[in-house]
Protein backbone atom coordinates (compact mmCIF):
# COMPACT_ATOMS: atom_id res chain seq x y z
CA UNK A 1 0.00 0.00 0.00
CA UNK A 2 1.20 3.64 -0.63
CA UNK A 3 2.49 5.75 1.76
CA UNK A 4 0.41 8.63 3.12
CA UNK A 5 1.12 12.27 2.78
CA UNK A 6 2.86 14.07 5.71
CA UNK A 7 1.95 17.80 4.16
CA UNK A 8 -2.13 16.62 4.06
CA UNK A 9 -4.38 17.95 6.58
CA UNK A 10 -4.83 16.69 10.44
CA UNK A 11 -8.19 16.19 10.10
CA UNK A 12 -9.12 13.11 7.82
CA UNK A 13 -12.22 13.10 5.82
CA UNK A 14 -14.22 10.00 6.51
CA UNK A 15 -15.54 7.94 4.00
CA UNK A 16 -18.12 4.75 4.13
CA UNK A 17 -17.01 2.41 1.13
CA UNK A 18 -19.82 0.04 0.47
CA UNK A 19 -17.87 -2.21 -2.00
CA UNK A 20 -18.06 -6.27 -2.14
CA UNK A 21 -15.21 -6.74 -4.00
CA UNK A 22 -11.71 -7.77 -2.04
CA UNK A 23 -9.63 -6.15 -4.74
CA UNK A 24 -11.97 -2.88 -6.02
CA UNK A 25 -11.59 -2.45 -2.17
CA UNK A 26 -7.85 -2.81 -1.81
CA UNK A 27 -7.58 -0.24 -5.12
CA UNK A 28 -9.85 2.41 -3.67
CA UNK A 29 -7.70 2.05 -0.50
CA UNK A 30 -4.21 2.48 -2.71
CA UNK A 31 -6.13 5.58 -3.98
CA UNK A 32 -7.47 7.24 -1.24
CA UNK A 33 -3.84 6.51 0.32
CA UNK A 34 -2.25 8.18 -2.14
CA UNK A 35 -4.54 11.13 -2.60
CA UNK A 36 -1.83 14.04 -2.45
CA UNK A 37 -3.64 16.83 -0.27
CA UNK A 38 -6.20 15.25 1.70
CA UNK A 39 -6.25 12.34 4.81
CA UNK A 40 -9.09 9.65 4.83
CA UNK A 41 -10.34 6.80 6.99
CA UNK A 42 -12.22 4.29 5.89
CA UNK A 43 -15.56 2.29 6.87
CA UNK A 44 -16.07 -0.38 4.56
CA UNK A 45 -19.60 -2.45 4.15
CA UNK A 46 -20.11 -5.14 1.89
CA UNK A 47 -24.05 -5.04 1.10
CA UNK A 48 -26.63 -3.10 0.72
CA UNK A 49 -28.46 -3.55 3.37
CA UNK A 50 -25.00 -2.84 5.41
CA UNK A 51 -25.06 0.31 3.45
CA UNK A 52 -28.87 1.15 3.82
CA UNK A 53 -27.92 0.94 7.86
CA UNK A 54 -25.44 3.33 8.31
CA UNK A 55 -27.42 6.49 6.14
CA UNK A 56 -27.51 7.98 9.72
CA UNK A 57 -26.74 11.89 9.93
CA UNK A 58 -22.79 12.66 10.88
CA UNK A 59 -21.58 8.83 10.22
CA UNK A 60 -19.39 9.92 7.37
CA UNK A 61 -18.26 12.59 5.34
CA UNK A 62 -18.57 11.12 1.84
CA UNK A 63 -19.69 7.67 0.41
CA UNK A 64 -17.98 5.81 -2.00
CA UNK A 65 -21.30 3.56 -3.28
CA UNK A 66 -20.65 0.68 -5.81
CA UNK A 67 -23.93 0.71 -7.93
CA UNK A 68 -23.51 -3.79 -8.45
CA UNK A 69 -24.00 -5.28 -5.13
CA UNK A 70 -24.48 -8.87 -3.88
CA UNK A 71 -27.92 -8.20 -2.43
CA UNK A 72 -29.06 -5.66 -4.55
CA UNK A 73 -28.74 -1.83 -6.49
CA UNK A 74 -26.81 0.14 -4.74
CA UNK A 75 -28.54 2.83 -5.95
CA UNK A 76 -31.09 2.03 -3.64
CA UNK A 77 -28.99 3.54 -0.99
CA UNK A 78 -29.27 6.84 -3.05
CA UNK A 79 -32.55 6.46 -2.78
CA UNK A 80 -32.86 6.28 0.55
CA UNK A 81 -30.27 8.84 1.99
CA UNK A 82 -32.87 12.02 1.97
CA UNK A 83 -35.17 10.24 4.08
CA UNK A 84 -33.16 9.33 6.66
CA UNK A 85 -31.51 12.69 7.01
CA UNK A 86 -28.20 12.18 5.52
CA UNK A 87 -26.87 14.77 3.51
CA UNK A 88 -22.97 13.08 3.44
CA UNK A 89 -22.32 13.64 -1.42
CA UNK A 90 -22.41 10.14 -2.43
CA UNK A 91 -20.33 8.53 -5.20
CA UNK A 92 -21.29 6.46 -7.48
CA UNK A 93 -18.76 4.20 -8.74
CA UNK A 94 -19.20 1.37 -11.45
CA UNK A 95 -17.25 -1.06 -13.50
CA UNK A 96 -18.96 -0.21 -16.65
CA UNK A 97 -20.42 2.72 -17.10
CA UNK A 98 -23.69 3.83 -19.45
CA UNK A 99 -25.41 7.25 -20.15
CA UNK A 100 -28.17 5.97 -18.95
CA UNK A 101 -26.77 4.45 -15.97
CA UNK A 102 -25.15 7.86 -15.31
CA UNK A 103 -27.93 10.17 -15.99
CA UNK A 104 -30.32 8.07 -13.67
CA UNK A 105 -27.79 8.43 -10.91
CA UNK A 106 -27.31 12.07 -10.98
CA UNK A 107 -31.33 12.15 -11.14
CA UNK A 108 -31.42 10.40 -7.39
CA UNK A 109 -28.79 12.81 -6.34
CA UNK A 110 -25.40 11.37 -6.75
CA UNK A 111 -22.81 13.79 -6.25
CA UNK A 112 -21.17 11.94 -9.16
CA UNK A 113 -20.61 9.10 -11.57
CA UNK A 114 -16.80 7.46 -11.69
CA UNK A 115 -16.49 4.19 -13.95
CA UNK A 116 -13.60 2.24 -12.00
CA UNK A 117 -11.06 1.41 -14.65
CA UNK A 118 -10.58 5.39 -15.20
CA UNK A 119 -9.18 6.14 -11.52
CA UNK A 120 -6.59 7.15 -10.26
CA UNK A 121 -5.77 8.86 -7.21
CA UNK A 122 -5.57 12.85 -8.20
CA UNK A 123 -9.12 12.28 -9.72
CA UNK A 124 -10.74 10.30 -7.17
CA UNK A 125 -9.65 13.19 -4.00
CA UNK A 126 -10.58 15.85 -6.56
CA UNK A 127 -14.13 14.32 -6.84
CA UNK A 128 -14.16 13.95 -3.03
CA UNK A 129 -13.13 17.64 -2.29
CA UNK A 130 -15.62 19.37 -5.22
CA UNK A 131 -18.52 17.17 -3.65
CA UNK A 132 -17.70 17.94 -0.08
CA UNK A 133 -17.64 22.08 -1.17
CA UNK A 134 -20.29 22.01 -3.32
CA UNK A 135 -22.49 20.41 -0.10
CA UNK A 136 -21.05 22.94 1.88
CA UNK A 137 -22.01 25.83 -0.38
CA UNK A 138 -25.16 24.58 -0.93
CA UNK A 139 -25.68 24.32 3.20
CA UNK A 140 -24.67 28.01 3.30
CA UNK A 141 -27.06 29.16 0.78
CA UNK A 142 -29.95 27.13 2.31
CA UNK A 143 -28.68 28.73 5.98
CA UNK A 144 -28.81 32.28 4.39
CA UNK A 145 -32.79 31.65 2.49
CA UNK A 146 -33.69 30.83 6.18
CA UNK A 147 -32.07 32.60 8.70
CA UNK A 148 -31.12 36.16 9.51
CA UNK A 149 -27.63 36.77 8.24
CA UNK A 150 -26.57 39.28 11.36
CA UNK A 151 -28.23 37.35 14.27
CA UNK A 152 -28.43 34.00 12.94
CA UNK A 153 -31.81 33.60 13.99
CA UNK A 154 -35.15 31.99 11.91
CA UNK A 155 -36.17 35.05 9.38
CA UNK A 156 -39.31 35.19 7.96
CA UNK A 157 -39.37 32.72 5.77
CA UNK A 158 -38.51 30.04 8.87
CA UNK A 159 -40.83 30.86 10.91
CA UNK A 160 -43.79 31.03 8.67
CA UNK A 161 -42.83 27.24 7.51
CA UNK A 162 -42.46 25.98 11.69
CA UNK A 163 -45.39 27.96 12.64
CA UNK A 164 -47.80 26.08 10.03
CA UNK A 165 -45.90 23.12 11.04
CA UNK A 166 -46.91 23.95 14.68
CA UNK A 167 -50.40 24.80 13.72
CA UNK A 168 -51.47 21.25 11.38
CA UNK A 169 -49.70 19.58 14.90
CA UNK A 170 -51.90 21.53 17.06
CA UNK A 171 -55.09 20.49 14.50
CA UNK A 172 -54.11 17.12 14.33
CA UNK A 173 -54.28 16.72 18.29
CA UNK A 174 -56.97 19.24 18.90
CA UNK A 175 -54.29 20.95 21.27
CA UNK A 176 -53.52 24.97 21.55
CA UNK A 177 -50.48 26.49 19.50
CA UNK A 178 -49.17 29.91 20.90
CA UNK A 179 -47.17 32.23 19.86
CA UNK A 180 -44.54 34.18 21.98
CA UNK A 181 -43.86 37.76 20.53
CA UNK A 182 -40.23 39.94 21.90
CA UNK A 183 -40.42 43.58 21.11
CA UNK A 184 -36.96 45.82 22.40
CA UNK A 185 -37.59 48.65 23.95
CA UNK A 186 -35.33 51.41 23.19
CA UNK A 187 -33.91 50.05 19.99
CA UNK A 188 -34.24 53.00 18.41
CA UNK A 189 -32.91 55.15 21.03
CA UNK A 190 -29.77 52.88 20.63
CA UNK A 191 -29.19 53.48 16.88
CA UNK A 192 -30.20 57.14 16.89
CA UNK A 193 -27.36 57.97 19.59
CA UNK A 194 -24.59 55.36 19.13
CA UNK A 195 -25.35 54.45 15.46
CA UNK A 196 -26.39 51.65 13.37
CA UNK A 197 -22.67 49.66 14.14
CA UNK A 198 -23.59 49.26 18.04
CA UNK A 199 -27.29 48.45 17.09
CA UNK A 200 -26.07 45.47 15.31
CA UNK A 201 -23.86 44.58 18.30
CA UNK A 202 -26.61 44.54 20.32
CA UNK A 203 -29.03 42.56 17.78
CA UNK A 204 -26.58 39.77 17.46
CA UNK A 205 -25.89 39.92 21.47
CA UNK A 206 -29.46 39.63 21.91
CA UNK A 207 -29.46 36.69 19.14
CA UNK A 208 -27.02 34.65 20.69
CA UNK A 209 -28.52 34.91 23.92
CA UNK A 210 -31.95 33.76 22.59
CA UNK A 211 -30.21 30.85 20.62
CA UNK A 212 -28.70 29.54 23.65
CA UNK A 213 -32.15 28.98 25.56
Amino acid sequence: MLASHAARPDNPIRVLLVEDDEAAYWHARDLLDAAPHARFTIDRVRDLQSGLARLAPGTFDVCLLEQALPDGDGLEILRAAPGRGCEAPIIVLTDKGSPELDLLAMELGAADYLEKTRLDAVLLERTIRFALNRRQQAQRLNRLAQHDELTGLANRSLFNDRLERALAWARRRERIAAVMVLDLNGFKAVNDRLGHVAGDRLLTIIGMRLSSR
